[in-house]
């Protein structure tokens, strides 16, 4: 019984067809890698510059300057670091006596915001801004608002 053998240049030729799209396919990871961290890099600048702002009681400024953080192409599974960034922003805002717009701030973010489960953190935090406020039946709409995002992703 003989053997047939493949010639090796046909070797080479499938090694090369199943390398290729490998090859291209952990390119393009990379660079969405790359992306995904030059726009938390941007992200980060952006928010110690409304942080600044807030400081020096520019509130417009700081509100123009959330907006361009909000506009930064964030993907869905690094929301949660946006959800952060408007946090610290909301509650500093609170601090300055300027609730109003962190309730602003809040529902521009809500508009961007596309998980679910970061929507209701965003409920959660304005929820919270409410109690602060003593506006305990808004804070309830927020608290429900908030459970019903969380019950959607537990479904």
């Amino acid at each position: 019984m003989s053997k047939k053998r493949i010639h090796p240049s046909i070797w080479l030729i499938l090694l090369v067809l199943l390398t290729f799209p490998m090859s291209a396919q952990q390119g393009t990871l990379r660079e969405e890698g790359r992306s995904v961290g030059k726009v938390l890099e941007l992200a980060h600048a952006q928010h110690e510059i409304v942080m600044l702002f807030i400081k020096d009681g520019q509130f417009n400024k700081a509100l123009e300057a959330t907006e361009e953080l909000l506009s930064l192409p964030f993907p869905p599974e690094q929301e949660q670091n946006l959800i952060k960034s408007i946090t610290l922003i909301t509650e500093q805002l609170f601090v300055k006596g300027r609730v109003d717009l962190s309730h602003q701030i809040l529902e521009k973010a809500c508009r961007v915001i596309h998980s679910p489960a970061n929507q209701g953190d965003l409920y959660l935090i304005q929820a919270r801004l409410y109690k602060k406020q003593g506006l305990n039946y808004k804070a309830i709409e927020a608290y429900r608002k908030y459970q019903a995002m969380v019950g959607q992703q537990a479904k």
